[in-house]
């Protein structure tokens, strides 16, 4: 396989979900990328995972490259393992559905269903998959000081809402 040379770098801080029909402006921050076509996968480049939501019925990431995650949902459903690779960690407060992934932090939740709701028009300029206030991912993503988590989520309402911020890419309010 060809890969692209130089390594590109993909840095993803939301809901890999596509934009609302109605949605009429860009959001750069939902993936920022450059100019290449490639995805995750083997792409030869790398990746940064930040209070983002990965759902997904098949390996959500293969390959190699994959340099941190923070504050990441990975919530595979099928037979198929979250990640071939382990990721590098730089704060934890991930949960995944399996432990293909490596977590490694205290503050990491491996083997846990988030409980993920439909994916739905929860406000903002964007679809989301929401969390009940029963899922582990609620108040399990640590404080902006020790977790890095953004001030705001894939929706724009403002985290944390409650002790801490909520893993993946939507803050319960």
């Amino acid at each position: 396989m060809c890969r692209p040379w130089p390594p590109r770098k993909l840095t993803l801080n939301r809901n890999l979900k596509p934009e609302k029909p109605d949605a009429r402006r860009e959001r750069s921050d939902e993936a920022q990328r450059d100019s290449s076509p490639s995805w995750p996968g083997n792409f030869g480049g790398s990746l940064t995972l930040s209070f983002a939501t990965l759902p997904g019925s098949q390996g959500l990431l293969t390959g190699g490259g994959f340099d941190s995650a923070t504050g990441t949902i990975l919530a595979g459903t099928g037979a198929t393992p979250n990640c071939t690779v382990s990721l590098s960690e730089t704060a934890g407060y991930n949960l995944s559905t399996d432990s293909s992934c490596g977590l490694s932090k205290k503050t990491d939740l491996a083997g846990v269903n988030p409980m993920l709701k439909p994916l739905a028009d929860n406000g903002g300029p964007t679809v989301t998959q929401a969390l009940p206030r029963s899922s582990p991912a609620v108040n399990a993503g640590g404080l902006p000081a020790s977790s890095s988590c953004p001030a705001a989520d894939q929706r724009g309402e403002s985290r944390p809402f409650g002790p801490a911020c909520d893993i993946g890419a939507f803050e319960l309010h």
